[in-house]
């Protein structure tokens, strides 16, 4: 009886080790993806003004007028 249940505690570990793998693997992916996301956009803008820029568009999905960021530059779309 004790090694059935020594067997099952072994079982246990590995299906949480390999879970765990799994999770981490895909939070990775989204890391790189994140990552890839913010290069492709931040050729355009700094990095504060990206987020300025995202957080404006997200409260408001119609067109803005002029949006004045904060270090003067200016956007109308």
């Amino acid at each position: 009886m004790q090694s059935l249940i020594q067997l099952n505690i072994k079982s246990v570990i590995k299906l949480q080790a390999f879970m765990r793998r799994v999770i981490a693997q895909i939070n990775i992916r989204d890391r790189i993806e994140n990552r890839d996301m913010y290069r492709m956009h931040a050729r355009y803008f700094v990095r504060d003004e990206l987020f300025e820029t995202l957080d404006k568009f997200q409260k408001n999905t119609e067109r803005i007028g002029m949006h004045k960021y904060q270090n003067g530059g200016k956007y109308e779309g």
